[in-house]
């Protein structure tokens, strides 16, 4: 019985499943993937990315834009001053409320004129600043890089001296409408009709 049933099963299976075929397959030699960071870090923009990445304001040395160089480092200097600021007030303030927090309100501190929850508040708005602080200096790092990736690109572009656009009123394929017709432009495409 279960003889009989194997093989009316494996029939069954055999009579179900699509005849063997050979075929062959072509397999083309394709091109290794590459990943979208080393796409990113390619070329001279992705150099100019790395470099500032490495040393603040090498990405502007390497695409030869020295006077955008006080601009990172005055970026740089303004956002550390105020870190470094708000990290020496917090620490003012943090000491001072743990003192009147574990010795009393007639503990003398740098701040004897505010009560224990003045000085509370004051010390979490200052962490909040310290914070925001160490943001900014991550933006200012990350967009001086940014700037010298996107400089660098906009280095290579051709850019003609009669780049403009002119609108005027004309026909169109639909009647009459806006146009915008752009100079400089290299390719052979019809005029923008804008309105109809």
């Amino acid at each position: 019985m279960k003889r009989a049933l194997f093989i009316t099963c494996f029939l069954g299976l055999a009579w179900l499943s699509p005849a063997q075929v050979e075929d062959t397959v072509v397999v083309s030699p394709e091109k290794p993937e590459t990943s979208t960071l080393k796409a990113i870090f390619k070329g001279p923009p992705g150099k100019a990315f790395v470099y500032s990445l490495i040393l603040p304001g090498a990405g502007q040395v390497y695409n030869k834009r020295y006077w955008k160089l006080p601009l990172v480092y005055a970026a740089y200097g303004v956002t550390g001053y105020i870190l470094i600021d708000q990290s020496r007030f917090y620490d003012r303030l943090d000491k001072a409320y743990r003192l009147r927090i574990d010795f009393g309100n007639d503990t003398l501190t740098d701040f004897p004129q505010l009560t224990t929850a003045q000085i509370g508040a004051n010390r979490e708005i200052t962490r909040k600043n310290v914070q925001r602080s160490y943001i900014a200096l991550g933006l200012v790092y990350f967009l001086t890089a940014a700037e010298a990736f996107v400089d660098r690109h906009l280095m290579t572009f051709d850019m003609s001296e009669d780049l403009g656009f002119n609108l005027h009123i004309g026909p169109t394929r639909h009647g009459i409408g806006v146009v915008a017709h752009f100079n400089g432009c290299r390719s052979n495409a019809p005029p923008l009709q804008i309105l109809h």
